[in-house]
């Protein structure tokens, strides 16, 4: 496989994050008012969960090797948009009431009703789900996306729970966990918190450095698996 960026180096690989991506058909217009929304959306997200997962393996394995390729989260948010607006599902505009919009948005509203919470990192919306929205529900940001996305770097537990809490209510969630060798933190109590989330529906995915060795879980995972670092790239 590939990093998502262009750089040169040498990637590195995991079986079950080489699995191929199925291309994804390009929608330029909604369901028609025959069709019944839910199981349009179905098709849609069914289209678009490969592309998310991918991508964050991707990250995963990216991290691996260079931890310090970004020096902050937002900065990894902005790449991650980058990757996932370069595909023909996520890059269109569809119908929103009497305009148009895009169904990849950053920094949404987690939740209104506490501010507290603040914004979602990533979030997905489907072209039905604009279709039916008002712009006035968009611009106030009280409609809910279907696929949520958090990725926190170098997060404490306490961190890391504020995340899960905003994935809440808000369609699928993602949860990614990235954590530098140089950072103090209790892994086995943020792996045993990321099991129960996976138990309660979030999709996560992590990684853990030490000096010699990563730790880390693809999506879809089911095993924490153990790698030494090498330090050195061709």
């Amino acid at each position: 496989m590939l990093y998502i960026h262009s750089r040169r180096v040498k990637a590195r690989r995991d079986t079950q994050a080489d699995a191929e991506t199925t291309d994804v058909r390009c929608y330029d217009t909604v369901a028609s008012e025959e069709q019944d929304i839910s199981l349009w959306d179905s098709s849609w997200e069914t289209e678009v969960t490969p592309i998310i997962d991918q991508t964050i393996n991707q990250i995963i394995l990216e991290f691996i090797d260079f931890p310090y390729l970004h020096r902050v989260a937002d900065s990894i948010h902005c790449e991650f948009f980058r990757v996932l607006a370069s595909h023909r599902a996520l890059n269109h505009t569809y119908p929103l009431d009497k305009w148009s919009s895009q169904p990849l948005h950053k920094g949404w509203p987690s939740n209104l009703s506490d501010l507290t919470l603040g914004n979602l990192d990533l979030c997905i919306f489907s072209p039905t789900l604009l279709k039916i929205s008002s712009v006035e529900d968009f611009r106030e940001g009280r409609t809910r996306p279907v696929i949520s996305i958090e990725i926190g770097l170098d997060d404490d537990l306490t961190r890391l729970k504020h995340r899960a809490e905003k994935l809440e209510h808000n369609g699928q969630g993602y949860l990614i966990h990235l954590v530098r060798a140089e950072v103090n933190d209790d892994f086995e109590a943020v792996e045993m918190f990321l099991r129960v989330s996976e138990e309660s529906g979030i999709k996560t995915a992590y990684v853990h450095l030490t000096e010699t060795d990563a730790f880390y879980k693809l999506i879809n995972g089911k095993e924490v698996k153990k790698i030494e670092l090498s330090h050195v790239h061709d």
